[in-house]
């Protein structure tokens, strides 16, 4: 990451390769080789020539391949790029209100992904038996497992409270909240499901790693 003397474009960028993409009278021109979400996404957020540049991934000139990746949760991309429609995003965008949507995305999804993690660890711990009883009717289960529900419900009001008003500050607060929840839920998750967690039976570990 740049330090502290850098804009707050190359601040939230970070490294990247300058020559990747080309950007010709409002066009832009390239090939990026493994995109996160590349095979999904409807918008691309890159460097070229220099600017920082966003783009619909549905216009004329794009082409993208599926590539396989590392990490099964982020479907990777190779995307080819001739001539299509961007915008140039002034520093003025990104900051402020641009840079509070960028965080209240990151926590949307990690506010879902701890939701995910919570009604996984609580369907398992309804189903595991142990000494002739389900694993969720042990206190040290239960209890842990709601107090995380109640983590998640507070993180996904803060986020609702980022996403409403766009606010910065509430964004920061909500990214914060969100990570801390994802963290929590995704270890207690594949606590929960105890040995079975780190295979791939189950989506515990994955989840783990994503958040």
């Amino acid at each position: 990451m740049s330090g502290s003397s850098s804009s707050p474009r190359e601040t939230v960028v970070g490294r990247h390769r300058p020559d990747a993409l080309r950007l010709e009278g409002g066009r832009v021109s390239g090939s990026l080789t493994a995109v996160p979400y590349g095979r999904d996404a409807d918008v691309l957020v890159a460097v070229a020539g220099g600017a920082l540049v966003s783009l619909r991934l549905d216009r004329p000139g794009m082409e993208r391949t599926a590539r396989d990746g590392l990490n099964v949760v982020e479907r990777v991309a190779a995307i080819e790029l001739t001539s299509v429609d961007a915008h140039v995003l002034g520093p003025g965008e990104f900051g402020g209100r641009t840079l509070a949507a960028v965080r209240t995305l990151f926590a949307a999804e990690l506010v879902g992904l701890a939701g995910q993690c919570v009604d996984s660890a609580v369907s398992h711990a309804k189903e595991r038996r142990q000494f002739g009883r389900p694993i969720g009717s042990f206190q040290a289960v239960k209890h842990t497992l709601a107090d995380r529900h109640a983590q998640v419900d507070a993180a996904r009001l803060l986020l609702h409270w980022a996403a409403a008003t766009g606010d910065p500050h509430a964004a920061g607060l909500a990214v914060q909240a969100a990570g801390d929840v994802a963290d929590a839920a995704s270890a207690d998750n594949l606590q929960t499901h105890g040995g079975m967690g780190f295979t791939w039976e189950a989506s515990a570990h994955v989840l783990l790693k994503r958040a």
